[in-house]
């Protein structure tokens, strides 16, 4: 099967021309590409604390997570998933096949605040729990299994790692 190559942020699947190599088509191109989740999170793209503007491919995020994942109390996924893993089961898309992903870029700031650098809030996000906010005491998150069935019930991204409430009456 030929390896997807990628034209300006879309995937093809067909056999690149026989004088272009794929690594050639996609390197002509970097300067070119657009952030991948812009649109996809309606946020803006831009760089990171003074980090230079470099939209790179997704899938060479492979930063070490360990130490915030364990901070936002998903160890059951240490090891278990990459930085490019996390970043794209924050923004949502879960189960990407790998074609896809190679057709990916970000932006420094897409990738430190969905990745390493993010953060949850503090009140439960679940969407049925209405009312005022209050602020979680516990160390409940949403964790993978929890956010894919809030997307598909709901139509809602609530990110891995994010607060949950136990119970009605704290």
């Amino acid at each position: 099967m030929p390896r997807p190559f990628c034209v300006h942020n879309r995937c093809f699947s067909s056999q690149p021309p026989r004088e272009c190599h794929t690594i050639d088509v996609i390197d002509k191109f970097a300067m070119d590409a657009k952030c991948s989740f812009s649109e996809l999170r309606k946020s803006k793209c831009g760089d990171f604390r003074g980090s230079p503007f470099v939209v790179r491919r997704l899938l060479e995020c492979k930063d070490d997570i360990t130490g915030h994942l364990q901070s936002c109390h998903l160890s059951k996924l240490v090891g278990n998933v990459e930085e490019h893993d996390l970043i794209l089961m924050r923004a949502g898309n879960f189960d990407l096949p790998t074609h896809q992903q190679e057709c990916m870029w970000i932006c420094p700031n897409h990738r430190y605040n969905l990745g390493r650098n993010w953060r949850p809030l503090k009140t439960c996000q679940y969407p049925l729990h209405s009312g005022a906010r209050k602020k979680l005491k516990n160390k409940d998150v949403v964790n993978l299994q929890m956010s894919k069935n809030i997307q598909t019930i709901f139509g809602v991204t609530v990110p891995i790692g994010s607060g949950k409430r136990v119970s009605f009456n704290n």
